[in-house]
């Protein structure tokens, strides 16, 4: 998976952090400590995010916009992202600086320096394509690692054959649903909406269309 250092910043807060450029999500998340450390707050709602082998995680989360700029200065934007207490697990940039030169073809490379700590903490999503497209490639022999130059620097992907790395490590977040629990009001009474009954009345609704006219009379 395609690591890059960058800086995260609110106001005159600043914080080096990587993030995992993962174009299988279709939303951006920050972890909830570097959230904290920018001084940031906000309400939370209940999330639904569909993993991998098409199994569902509900956790707890808030919508931020946070300040994000590449490590030469040459991007400095605003992305939406969600809040997460870890969204990349335990998984760890490889720092292709310290094995670049075990390839010829990278040895050139001017990849960033990784952020201290060593831990993933922002995971960048389809939602902000723009910042993570290719705009320049290097590749080697069949299956070794190629480097990637997005907007936010130079990155690489690719079998590291244990240079490093002591495991194997795949994150892969697809579609991300909020759920908000509300209270209606019938003839003076408020009655709550289940969870549960809302994205069963959601998934009713996208399968306008799909399902055939036989099975919805069963």
């Amino acid at each position: 998976m395609r690591t890059v250092p960058i800086i995260v910043k609110n106001g005159n807060k600043r914080l080096h952090v990587n993030c995992l450029l993962d174009e299988g999500s279709d939303t951006s998340y920050v972890n909830e400590d570097v959230i904290e450390a920018l001084g940031l707050h906000g309400a939370k709602t209940e999330i639904n995010v569909k993993v991998a082998n098409d199994e569902t995680i509900r956790f707890m989360s808030s919508t931020f916009e946070i300040g994000i700029e590449s490590m030469d200065g040459q991007v400095d934007t605003a992305i939406t992202a969600q809040s997460s207490k870890k969204i990349c697990g335990e998984m760890k940039p490889v720092n292709w600086i310290k094995i670049k030169q075990n390839w010829h073809h990278l040895k050139q490379i001017h990849f960033p320096k990784l952020a201290p700590g060593r831990k993933v903490d922002i995971l960048l999503g389809a939602d902000h394509q723009e910042l993570m497209y290719s705009m320049k490639e290097v590749v080697g022999e069949h299956g070794q690692p190629s480097a990637r130059l997005c907007p936010r620097g130079w990155t690489a992907i690719g079998k590291i054959n244990g240079t490093e790395s002591t495991g194997s490590h795949h994150t892969g977040f697809h579609h991300t649903f909020r759920s908000q629990q509300k209270e209606h009001q019938n003839k003076g009474h408020h009655t709550k909406i289940n969870l549960d009954e809302m994205l069963k009345q959601f998934w009713d609704l996208e399968s306008i269309g799909i399902i055939s006219k036989e099975t919805s009379r069963g």
